[in-house]
């Protein structure tokens, strides 16, 4: 899988293995193991802790990518020449259906024919993840144009389209990442608000506590 750095299903549980709402405390961070290039494992003072490292980055994401929405529209790097592609005729009407939402995202596109659209401008934060433009701006005029983005409802479609934003900028299962981006992955993660589940709701960690993992090994706890 292509590598993404960090920069700025459900998941299954067993009864014993807990995704607490409020983030634990790690303790000695600088040991911080990645397994399968998908998870962190790390402790607290309680347990083991395992760290989704795409939830958690997509929460990351989200928070950062909502505060900067919150001061202004959404920085913009223009294109020097549009990047255009084709598009049925739902696409393209869609562009004029959320032009006030576009110009929020930092996303400026102009029908460039019956069955193309051209890109002017798309957001820097995405460009800095490597987020191609094409594909991104595709399947949000296609959600446009299939009625899933709630458009009587700005804040709410704002909120569908930066979960959006923050998923394909996030790093994925699969990466593997140095460890300055894990010590970065982690600093970030102290910083945010309800860190505890990414925006799709899922936990961005599971804690094993220590008496549970002497049960698991027949250890005696008395």
């Amino acid at each position: 899988p292509d590598h993404k750095s960090v920069s700025s299903p459900a998941a299954e549980t067993s009864p014993s293995s807990t995704a607490s709402e409020v983030l634990p405390t790690l303790v000695g961070s600088d040991a911080v193991l990645q397994v399968h290039d998908s998870f962190l494992v790390t402790q607290d003072e309680e347990g083991i802790v395992i760290i989704d490292q795409h939830a958690l980055h997509e929460r990351v994401m989200f928070e950062e990518l909502s505060r900067r929405i919150g001061e202004g529209d959404l920085e913009s790097q223009r294109q020097l020449v549009p990047e255009i592609f084709e598009a049925d005729p739902g696409q393209v009407e869609a562009i004029e259906l959320v032009q006030p939402l576009l110009k929020r995202l930092g996303i400026e596109l102009t029908p460039a024919g019956p069955h193309s659209i051209a890109i002017h401008a798309f957001p820097s934060l995405l460009v800095s993840r490597r987020v191609e433009a094409t594909p991104f701006v595709s399947e949000l005029l296609e959600k446009v144009a299939a009625g899933e983005l709630d458009r009587d409802d700005e804040e709410a479609a704002l909120a569908d389209v930066l979960d959006m934003m923050s998923c394909k900028a996030a790093v994925k299962a699969g990466d593997r990442l140095r460890e300055t981006e894990i010590a970065k992955l982690l600093e970030m993660r102290d910083r945010i608000d309800r860190g505890a589940s990414c925006p799709h709701g899922r936990p961005t960690h599971l804690r094993i506590p220590i008496p549970e993992l002497e049960r698991r090994f027949g250890r005696s706890t008395s």
